[in-house]
């Protein structure tokens, strides 16, 4: 574990005695350095710090694949701009593969108009071979048969492979 993280885990920790403007400072101050420390310096604050948060980080390039799985993690609980903001991301080439491992890890779980994303990735020339990386890797996804058949059918189709 390197310094980030641990400074997340404990800001984690200590989160509900923090002023809200410190909090939100701290994450993005963070998650900017080390944006694979996102997922523990969002997991237990307040759904309003984390709509906010999580709508600054997107600006970020380099972010926006994180920024896309922990809208996916927290689909339920945030905002209707974030959850429009997940559709959105899905046409950025550079969040292809965060959205496409994330719903594979988690598809039973997500609302179908979530789960659909992994079939618009995988029918988009610039992210289909995203879909097709993560489909060679069976230890990483956790997808029912007929929808990995599926989706290797329309990367086929569409000639991505």
């Amino acid at each position: 574990m390197n310094a980030l993280e641990d400074i997340g885990r404990r800001i984690r920790r200590i989160s509900g005695y923090l002023d809200e403007d410190i909090l939100k400072t701290i994450i993005i101050k963070i998650s900017s350095r080390a944006p694979f420390t996102l997922f523990n310096l969002t997991w237990t604050i307040p759904v309003h710090i984390k709509n906010e948060v999580l709508l600054y980080l997107a600006q970020d390039k380099k972010l926006v694949g994180h920024v896309a799985e922990q809208i996916i993690f927290h689909y339920e609980n945030l905002s209707p701009e974030l959850r429009s903001l997940l559709f959105k991301l899905a046409d950025d080439k550079e969040c292809g593969y965060n959205i496409a491992s994330v719903i594979s890890l988690n598809y039973t779980q997500l609302p179908s108009n979530v789960r659909n994303l992994i079939f618009k990735l995988a029918d988009n020339k610039e992210t289909a071979k995203d879909v097709y990386e993560l489909l060679l890797n069976n230890s990483y996804v956790n997808l029912p048969n007929e929808v990995k058949e599926d989706l290797l059918m329309r990367i086929r189709k569409n000639k991505f492979i």
